[in-house]
């Protein structure tokens, strides 16, 4: 059988110190009691915790996509998301990096916060975050947390909501007023038509001291800042590169994800 994990580790964690997949959903990776998962991948020895209480106790059960057995976790929109403590290594001042994930976005009347080190619960710890917006387009955010200004960029049109897409975005490491223009945003392994937002007085994204969040910004943020709706888990889960992933490498990612639930087919089971 394909090992659909390191398939995808050998793109982004090439010496596996570059970067992470957090395998949600997935027992091999996870507490005897459910209540964290490891991320698989070298960068960082972060531990995610599931937030309020063990995945089997979320809304909605968790549940395998297919015959290859396929984690899909849902998230109620309104408490439940994933926390790694603060470390280094998810900081990027004035350095590259890659995120994405494979989501089934719930037509948001909200914002939907997807992967983020954006702790602004208690002020002064944002960094940068992925989510989708009200109007369902997708933003990558930085906010210089020193200066206390934010730059982004939003893709110009709509992005599939109410079923399974991929969405990512990446950024070459140039800090400045200009930052927002080297950011690149992909839905379904292509680059995808965004705008830039600037702002003249952001310098760099800073190292706070806030934890990384799958599932919500801050922590736990505020109910506006939820991420409504399921994501892939295991080897296609949410996924950090300190590389700036090229339009080839985010497209075979995509490739691995499509070949794996193709060969996963349509059956779900149930995950206990």
């Amino acid at each position: 059988m394909r090992d659909y994990l390191n398939d995808i580790l050998n793109i982004i964690s090439p010496t596996r110190t570059e970067g992470v997949v957090v395998p949600i959903g997935d027992p091999r990776y996870e507490a005897a009691d459910g209540s964290t998962v490891t991320a698989q991948g070298g960068l960082v020895a972060a531990v995610f915790t599931y937030t309020p209480g063990v995945r089997t106790s979320w809304t909605k059960q968790t549940y395998y996509r297919g015959r290859g057995r396929v984690p899909t976790l849902s998230f109620n929109g309104t408490t439940e998301y994933l926390i790694a403590p603060d470390n280094a290594a998810w900081t990027r001042s004035d350095l590259p990096f890659s995120v994405f994930a494979w989501c089934n976005v719930t037509t948001p009347a909200v914002i939907g916060e997807i992967f983020a080190k954006y702790d602004d619960s208690v002020g002064g710890a944002e960094e940068w975050k992925l989510d989708v917006t009200s109007t369902n387009t997708l933003v990558l955010t930085f906010r210089d947390a020193t200066v206390g200004v934010t730059t982004f960029r939003t893709s110009n049109a709509a992005v599939p909501a109410g079923r399974l897409a991929f969405f990512a975005a990446t950024y070459d490491g140039t800090g400045g007023a200009i930052a927002a223009n080297n950011i690149k945003l992909y839905v379904n392994g292509a680059l995808i038509a965004s705008t830039a937002t600037n702002n003249a007085a952001f310098v760099t994204l800073r190292n706070t001291l806030g934890g990384v969040t799958i599932g919500v910004k801050g922590a736990p943020g505020i109910p506006a800042r939820w991420f409504t709706g399921s994501m892939l888990g295991s080897a296609p889960g949410p996924g950090f590169s300190t590389l700036e992933l090229t339009a080839v490498q985010i497209a075979a990612i995509y490739q691995i994800g499509l070949e794996a639930q193709r060969n996963f087919g349509l059956v779900t089971r149930i995950l206990r």
